[in-house]
């Protein structure tokens, strides 16, 4: 069933829920027991030179009463602007899956951040990141690249996509692609996929309303 205890934890980790960017919701809730859910999180302060952001999003889903997925990811990215391009980051990381051999993965670590552009309708960054990474087989050193973009198709249209790797003993894989469409000011349509390589491939398909708090 639903576990909604670690939904429970994955939104008390979120620091001062109260300023979150953003809450989606969405899923299918079908005949013959059939259902999908999916929870998002967004977060994201700047105070001065410095930088908070925080995501997460959980994906639960059952077949004829039979539970079929149940995973969660929730980062945490401080951040301290050097320069217009450069930056270095603080990151605290936890995602679990019920369904893989590692039921859950926490890192820890520093890293460095460049923004390859920035103007009125596309922006772009990459970082290189050296982390602990924690699971039940113990603890190891690992590095992360991560590529984002973003581009603003319209008015009221954006893309965005967000490419991670880590390389470990195992690597991880995971890209998220979202279509942004803004029905108003505080709502907003999103259409989104979540490939993940750890070590098995998948995807999750994903609609949602988000709703700016």
């Amino acid at each position: 069933m639903l576990n909604l205890s670690k939904i429970l934890i994955f939104i008390m980790l979120v620091p001062n829920m109260a300023l979150a960017n953003s809450v989606g919701i969405g899923g299918t809730f079908l005949k013959g027991g059939s259902s999908n859910f999916n929870l998002t999180l967004d977060f994201k302060e700047e105070v001065g030179r410095w930088q908070t952001e925080v995501e997460g999003n959980y994906f639960y889903s059952e077949k004829n009463n039979v539970e079929m997925r149940n995973e969660g990811l929730l980062n945490v990215k401080r951040i301290l602007t050097l320069t217009d391009k450069h930056y270095v980051i603080g990151n605290v990381g936890y995602n679990f899956d019920e369904y893989r051999t590692l039921d859950t993965r926490t890192t820890y670590g520093a890293g460095y951040g460049y923004k390859i552009l920035r103007t009125e309708k596309f922006k772009a960054s990459n970082e290189i990141t050296f982390l602990n990474l924690n699971t039940d087989l113990g603890d190891e050193l690992i590095w992360r690249n991560s590529l984002w973009f973003f581009y603003k198709l319209a008015d009221q249209l954006s893309f965005t996509n967000k490419y991670l790797i880590e390389t470990g003993d195992t690597d991880y894989v995971r890209n998220e692609t979202y279509f942004n469409f803004q029905l108003t000011k505080q709502l907003k349509l999103s259409l989104g996929n979540v490939y993940t390589e750890d070590p098995i491939s998948d995807n999750v398909t994903t609609i949602s309303f988000n709703f700016a708090l």
